[in-house]
């Protein structure tokens, strides 16, 4: 899975990141995890229109977590490898991988300087949706137990693979400042703005009406709020104002998030995810006949929930729900998609 070069590459760079924690008086904490199940999925190859009939699946997940910790130095590092194998649909049987990594030093007097990065990759036998994506950061903070501010720089790369999509693929540079406040016990509020630049330099042969090339700005707005008590609260809301160069490529975008997690009865604990984008093109883009858009460039809702058990020693069953929607921005076909999956997981500290 890790085949594109830019992964290896990054992750030759975070395992530099992890290689700066303190060798001496540092403590290593290495978490694996290992899940396996079955399911159905209504829309496995996203086709537009409503939900069809539901294929059966197997998948595979396996994760390994290392931590490093020393003196004023904080280090990790994780792979996640996942895959889904349909019998009865052809061209949906999927792999996907993530490599993310970050390190944090402190340097006293309430400042610290981090760096972070992660890596995606994600393949299906169809190869329709064919995509890798990288992303950088590094940022410099400042703050106490009440509040926080980060400046930070990153850069970022979204590659699709497929022939016809090619002209979609964007790198380019970004900056934040990121403000946290902790007005009251358990919660905290938080506040970022942002700018990006992404150029698109095979744009020209996608051969689109009046746009030879395509070079993107947009500015970032985001506000968020969390609470650790008896459950795990979270809230968002995010704008993205986008104005491209491109005829059509101009567009605004809100998207609310939320998240919870809490501990039932009878061992159980449900955890929940929710993801809503609102887009708003004024001019559509304009595509030659039949193009497609890229991964990632609808507008795509998320609604998850996981209910999982204990069993014994370091086994856990939990069932997965899941439901997609994406909107089908700039007159391009959405989809609707709905996942039920049922799976067996194991714990491990190796280290």
């Amino acid at each position: 899975m890790l085949a594109s070069r830019g992964v290896p590459r990054l992750a030759a760079i975070l395992v530099a990141l992890l290689a700066l924690a303190p060798a001496a008086r540092a403590e290593g904490e290495l978490d694996l995890w290992l899940e396996a199940g079955g399911g159905a999925d209504t829309n496995p190859a996203r086709l537009a229109g409503t939900d069809g009939a539901a294929r059966g699946f197997t998948s595979l997940l396996g994760r390994a977590r290392l931590k490093l910790e020393g003196e004023g130095r904080r280090a990790a590092l994780s792979l996640t490898e996942a895959g889904r194998l349909y019998p009865t649909a052809e061209g949906a049987d999927a792999l996907a991988s993530r490599l993310e990594g970050a390190a944090r030093w402190e340097l006293g007097a309430g400042l610290a300087l981090a760096a972070s990065g992660a890596a995606t990759d994600y393949r299906e036998r169809s190869g329709l949706l064919d995509r890798h994506a990288l992303r950088a950061e590094a940022s410099l903070a400042a703050g106490r137990a009440a509040w926080g501010g980060a400046l930070a720089a990153g850069w970022s790369l979204f590659v699709p693979r497929e022939p016809s999509l090619r002209p979609f693929r964007s790198s380019g540079p970004e900056g934040w400042l990121r403000l946290s406040a902790a007005p009251a016990e358990a919660h905290r509020l938080g506040a970022a703005l942002g700018a990006s630049l992404a150029g698109f330099p095979g744009w020209a042969a996608l051969g689109a009406p009046a746009s030879p090339s395509r070079t993107d700005r947009a500015l970032l707005l985001g506000l968020d709020w969390s609470w650790r008590g008896a459950a795990l609260l979270s809230a968002g809301w995010a704008l993205t104002v986008n104005r491209s160069d491109a005829r059509g490529g101009d567009f605004e975008r809100h998207r609310l998030t939320a998240s919870a997690a809490a501990r039932l009865p009878a061992e159980l604990t449900l955890a929940a995810r929710l993801a809503l984008q609102w887009t708003h093109w004024p001019d559509p883009l304009l595509l030659p006949a039949s193009q497609r858009l890229a991964e990632g460039q609808e507008a795509l809702d998320t609604v998850e929930a996981r209910l999982s058990r204990p069993l014994a020693g370091p086994l856990e069953v939990a069932l997965v729900l899941a439901w997609y929607h994406a909107d089908g921005s700039a007159e391009v076909p959405g989809f609707r998609r709905a996942v039920a999956t049922l799976a067996l997981g194991w714990r491990a500290a190796a280290w």
